[in-house]
This record gives C-alpha cells, sequence and structure tokens, in this order.
C-alpha cells in the first residue's frame, strides 16, 4: 500500500493489534481510530486507483459501443479493446485487494478484542503435526479426505482453574459428480467441499466415565427424560457411573444451558474432546465496517462474550468438579 495517512494508520493499527494483550490496549486502539476518524475519516482513498479503473472502464465502454463504425475501426480495433479490459480487470483487481487488507486488519483488531474479553490466547502450532497426534485420540478429527488440519488453536482456563485449548478442525470431502453435457454425454468431476469443526480440548485426571454422541463405549445409559435423551446420547464403561454423574438436576441443566454441546469423547489419559457449535470462535463474530466508526469503536471498547465458550467451560469445570469429589471420596 501506498503510505498515505490512511494507509500510514492501518498500518500502526495492525502492530498494536499484534502486541494488544489487555482491554487497556485495546482502548488505545479505539482511541486511536478515533482521533483518525475526527481528521480524516475512512472513506476510500485511492483516488489514482479509481481514476485509472474509470477511465479503463469508460474505454471498455467506448471500444463495444463503436466497435461497428467504419470511422472509427482505426481507433477501437481488437488489440484496443484487449489492452482496455485487461487495464479494467488490473486496476479494478488492485483496488479490491487493497480494500481487503484493510478489511482484514480492522476484523483482526475486533477478533483481539473479544479473545482479550474472553481470556483466550493464540498458540503456535503445526496445523498437520497436531491433526495426527488428534487423530489417533479422537474419532472426529478422522474425517474428511484431504486437507486436515487444524487452523485454529486458542487456550485458556476455567474459573476452577482447568487449562483447555479451544480448537477449529478444518478438512476437505470428495465425492464425484455425474453431469451431462449439451450432447447429453455423460462426464465425472470431481466436487471439493470445505468443513470445519469446533470445540475444546482438556485434560480430567481420573475421569473416563462416559461419552456424549459418539460409539467410544457400547452401553447406552437414558435418563427419565425424553428432550435429554434426543438430544445427549449417552454411553459409558458402566451405568451406574453415568446415573452418579447424571442426577435428576444436572439432566435439567444440560437441557437448559448447553444445547451446543454437540459431542464429547474422552480418551487414555483422561483427555477430554467436546464438539461445539463454531460460535465458540471469536473468528465467527459479526465485525462491524470501520467506516461505521462509532459502531465499530463500541464493538471494540464492549466486546462481547462468546456465550458457547461458556458453556464449555461451565461443563469442563462439571466434570472437573464431580470426578474431583469421587477421587476424593476414595481417598
Amino acid at each position: 500500500m501506498s503510505k498515505s495517512p490512511l494507509n500510514l494508520h492501518f498500518e500502526e493499527l495492525k502492530k498494536l493489534s499484534s502486541k494488544a494483550n489487555s482491554h487497556k490496549d485495546i482502548l488505545e486502539i479505539s482511541n486511536k481510530i478515533k482521533k483518525f476518524s475526527s481528521g480524516h475519516g475512512y472513506s476510500s482513498q485511492q483516488p489514482y486507483i479509481k481514476s485509472l479503473f474509470l477511465l479503463s472502464a469508460a474505454a471498455v465502454a467506448l471500444t463495444f459501443l463503436f466497435a461497428n463504425v467504419d470511422a472509427l475501426n482505426y481507433l477501437f480495433n481488437v488489440d484496443f479493446q484487449i489492452y482496455s479490459v485487461a487495464s479494467c480487470v488490473i486496476f479494478a483487481s488492485v483496488f479490491l485487494h487493497r480494500e481487503g487488507t484493510k478489511s482484514i486488519i480492522t476484523d483482526n483488531v475486533a477478533i483481539k478484542a473479544v479473545e482479550i474479553k474472553n481470556e483466550l490466547k493464540h498458540l503456535t502450532f503445526d496445523g498437520y503435526e497436531l491433526w495426527l497426534e488428534l487423530r489417533k485420540k479422537f474419532p472426529l478429527f478422522n474425517c474428511g479426505d484431504e486437507s486436515q488440519r487444524i487452523s485454529q488453536l486458542m487456550s485458556g482456563t476455567t474459573e476452577e482453574g482447568v487449562d483447555f485449548n479451544v480448537f477449529e478442525f478444518t478438512y476437505v470431502t470428495v465425492r464425484e459428480v455425474e453431469e451431462k453435457d449439451s450432447d447429453g454425454q455423460k462426464t465425472t468431476k470431481e466436487e471439493r467441499t470445505t468443513h470445519e469443526e469446533s470445540g475444546i480440548l482438556a485434560v480430567v485426571e481420573g475421569f473416563n466415565g462416559f461419552t456424549i454422541n459418539t460409539n467410544r463405549y457400547d452401553i447406552k445409559w437414558s435418563s427419565s427424560s425424553k428432550k435429554f435423551n434426543d438430544r445427549f446420547k449417552i454411553k459409558c464403561a458402566n451405568e451406574l457411573t453415568a446415573a452418579k454423574f447424571f442426577t435428576p438436576s444436572m439432566v435439567l441443566t444440560f437441557e437448559d444451558n448447553y444445547v451446543d454441546l454437540l459431542s464429547m469423547d474422552v480418551s487414555d489419559g483422561a483427555s477430554i474432546c467436546m464438539q461445539f457449535d463454531r460460535k465458540i470462535l471469536p473468528s465467527t463474530v459479526n465485525v462491524k465496517s470501520i467506516k461505521n466508526t462509532d459502531e465499530y469503536v463500541k464493538q471494540l471498547e464492549n466486546p462481547p462474550e462468546l456465550l458457547v465458550l461458556t458453556q464449555a467451560k461451565e461443563v469442563i469445570d462439571i466434570i472437573n468438579s464431580k470426578t474431583n469429589n469421587k477421587l476424593k471420596r476414595a481417598v
């Protein structure tokens, strides 16, 4: 990007966002945005690119308007048409790329504010290697035909002090699709679809009693509530373990409060993987446009609590509390 005041400002926002670790840091960014907005504003500042794009677009229009006029053929020939269209495409691409870069920066600032609000920290990791490790533990990570990887990983801590990671798992499925051409001949092509799954990884020592909506255990357990049984398919090592955990009050708690829990699995070593709705991720927050500066600043200064993440932390703490109580009684 050229070094206009707007571009310099966005470079500064990018640097400040990468270093932000507290709400105070976010407020500093917010103040800089308000100050810049009062003096310059956030309307697009690419006058040269805009002008060249408009001239190219006008040239393209003229070539098609006058291409069949004999007296003007020497001006609007095929070469001129090609150069005009190519120029128009190039300048439009440059304009959109620069606007897109700025949008990414402002989105990242707002997402960072949400992460800080919800006490999450990004981790450095190898997405492919981590996927290879997790697929050995949990069937969820065996989904897909290609391009499997952990695409996001953040750390956090529950109210009771249990460490956890929020993950996003991305994979691609491939299927063959049969089509007919204009002559009625059948052709087969591969259709690829990208999927994202998200959830929580945690370790609760001593827990290995049951799973939800997975098939690790063979024994099924049901409560007296049809609503609960329809939503949560419990499988366990023995029915007594599940019955002790899911008391009538706990069944109601899960029914009412944990509607975004899609599945829960447990592997050796008391590692727990819970799949949740994608709204557990800060990146799913709908970010306001910085051109509506008041709304954008308000979102920065008052980022939302991720309610799905709150559900996840509560479930971890419930499991941890019940498991620890059981261990204490055993001692």
